[in-house]
């Protein structure tokens, strides 16, 4: 209740008292001395509520001095009366600032990077508590310093130029700078800051990139140490973009090419050709040989090796060229050599064969027993040496691409059986059986190469056996082709080199060629041969026990479909081979 309705209502109990003093004579003292006490009380509550009032208007001038000042706040006494409302009121809204106040300080405190204020001569106002962490100093280490004294001594203009330019900007500016802790260490900075006119302060976040700019200085000594390994290498080196742009060339190209490598970069691929887009050969990842166009206009045999990589701003493709005109001529010369040494080497070898054949018959007379078996030692080794000829000659033309095959339909127990036939001496000679177990079928092959592999292999199974042994050579008729199999129970092939076994010049064991011959050429041609029909050759084996060289051949039926002018790719499963 307001002070002016207190004193009305006593105003109107003391005429009320009044009034009855005069209607009641012989109470008269009684009454008059209450409406005196009822006019005191209501004079004097007034005046308390009056007071109350300036109290409280006092307590909340104060309380709002505090808050502008950013203090705490003296918040008034809730107390009944006129002001309640407004005591409520600002009550509520100071305790929202209040909450808002310490939710900002708390944001502040708790933020991973240092939040700073700065006054125009450089000095330090505020740091947050993130500061002891990433900056090596408490807060009360910092206010009242300029910040510059604790930055590396090179990046103190740039900074303090950064800082003006702001101020009179009024814009937000970074700079990347370097502070150092009080350890001694140093760390790299990234300073995100604005300048406010209003407060004549500028507001930074402080953030450490240390370890980006050390993985950064780490990245750009990596790609400085991979620029100088590319231009020492002296095989040309190219980095194209997906449209054929050359973004690096290295000197070594430059220098194969005529171009200087600087002129190189943003040229199209097809400089290193005719000069038209139609003339870039198309190939994906992989080995291709071709011919690039010199600066002077004259063409060279060069082999590319593309590879494809992503790099940070986009996908590119790794060229390495290497010139292979010198390579090709010496192939040349070794081609028209090996050639000419089998034509000079296979016709006098011819001539004497034919000589000792007829001093074994008696043409010229008889020989004595000694004589004889001296020829015919004589003659088995003309026979190696004629046959590591044509082995020399058939690497030959699979280096060459001349190596062809003629396929027509055959049955495959003739090839077996004069497969048989032509090491059945060898194989009674050492009493070794050689067991069949075939499925009659027809082949799409070449009938006289086919022996040639079989024969080999029956010859590696009986060389490799021991004494009195078995052979087994078995086939087996899949869908579209069959499997044919030749399994020997002697000393078996390491783990190791079975990898190696179908190498040039590769035995299984080091040894074989001394004790037992050969000259590590014959499994290659068959498998060779083998490709050249559409098929695949492989092995199994294990040390000791002896081993099963397997090879495939299509069948007549599916020879259009299965026979090829090239070496197949991929393997027959293991089961496909039981």
């Amino acid at each position: 209740m307001d002070p002016e309705s207190i004193v009305l209502l006593s105003f109107l109990s003391c005429v009320a008292l009044m009034a009855a003093a005069i209607l009641l004579p012989q109470f008269i003292n009684v009454f008059l001395l209450a409406a005196i006490a009822m006019a005191m009380t209501g004079l004097f509550h007034a005046r308390i509520m009056q007071l109350r009032k300036r109290q409280t208007l006092v307590c909340l001038t104060e309380s709002l001095k505090c808050l502008e000042q950013g203090k705490p706040a003296v918040y008034p006494k809730k107390e009944s009366g006129w002001l309640t409302g407004t005591e409520e009121m600002f009550l509520a809204c100071s305790r929202r600032m209040a909450d808002a106040a310490r939710k900002e300080q708390a944001l502040v405190d708790n933020a991973l990077d240092v939040i700073c204020t700065i006054d125009s001569n450089n000095q330090f106002l505020s740091v947050n508590s993130s500061c002891v962490r990433i900056l090596g100093y408490n807060p009360e280490e910092l206010i009242g310093k300029r910040f510059v004294e604790f930055l590396v001594q090179a990046d103190v203009r740039q900074s303090l130029e950064d800082m003006i330019g702001s101020s009179k900007s009024l814009n937000q500016w970074s700079v990347e700078n370097q502070w150092r802790k009080k350890d001694g260490r140093v760390i790299d900075l990234l300073w995100s800051a604005h300048w406010s006119s209003n407060y004549d302060t500028l507001f930074c976040v402080i953030h450490d990139i240390t370890l980006r700019k050390k993985a950064e200085r780490r990245l750009a000594e990596s790609e400085q140490r991979l620029r100088m390994i590319l231009d020492g290498i002296p095989l040309g080196i190219a980095l194209i973009t997906l449209d054929d742009i050359v973004a690096y060339a290295n000197p070594a190209l430059g220098q194969m090419t005529g171009y200087v490598p600087s002129a190189l970069m943003s040229e199209r691929l097809t400089i290193f050709f005719s000069g038209s887009r139609s003339d870039t050969p198309t190939f994906e990842q992989g080995v291709c040989e071709t011919y690039f166009v010199k600066r002077t206009g004259e063409t060279f045999p060069v082999e590319l090796i593309k590879s494809h990589f992503n790099s940070r701003e986009q996908e590119t493709s790794l060229l390495v060229i290497s010139d292979i005109s010198e390579r090709l001529r010496i192939e040349q010369m070794k081609h028209e050599m090996v050639a000419m040494l089998g034509h000079e080497l296979k016709s006098p070898l011819t001539s004497l064969k034919t000589m000792l054949g007829m001093l074994s018959e008696g043409t010229f007379g008889k020989l004595s027993e000694t004589a004889v078996e001296m020829l015919i030692a004589t003659e088995r080794e003309i026979n190696r040496m004629v046959k590591l000829i044509n082995e020399l000659l058939d690497v030959e033309k699979m280096k060459t691409g001349n190596f062809s095959v003629s396929p027509q339909t055959v049955p495959l127990s003739s090839v077996i059986l004069s497969s048989i036939e032509a090491v059945r001496y060898i194989a009674e000679s050492r009493k070794i059986s050689i067991i069949e177990q075939l499925q009659e079928t027809t082949v799409y092959a070449d009938g006289s190469r086919i022996i040639q592999v079989m024969v080999n292999l029956l010859s590696n199974a009986i060389k490799f056996s021991t004494a009195s042994g078995t052979i087994v050579l078995s086939s087996k008729v899949e869908e579209s082709h069959v499997i044919i199999q030749v399994t020997d129970h002697g000393r078996g092939i390491k783990t190791e080199n079975l990898d190696l076994i179908f190498d040039k010049f590769k035995q299984a064991e080091n040894s074989d060629s001394r004790y037992h011959g050969g000259t590590g050429l014959g499994l290659p041609i068959c498998k060779m041969i083998v490709e050249k029909h559409g098929g695949q050759m492989g092995v199994e084996s294990q040390y000791g026990r002896g081993s099963t060289f397997w090879f495939t051949l299509p069948l007549c039926e599916s020879r259009s479909l299965n026979y090829v002018s090239e070496s197949s790719e991929g393997v027959i499963p293991m089961e496909s081979r039981s």
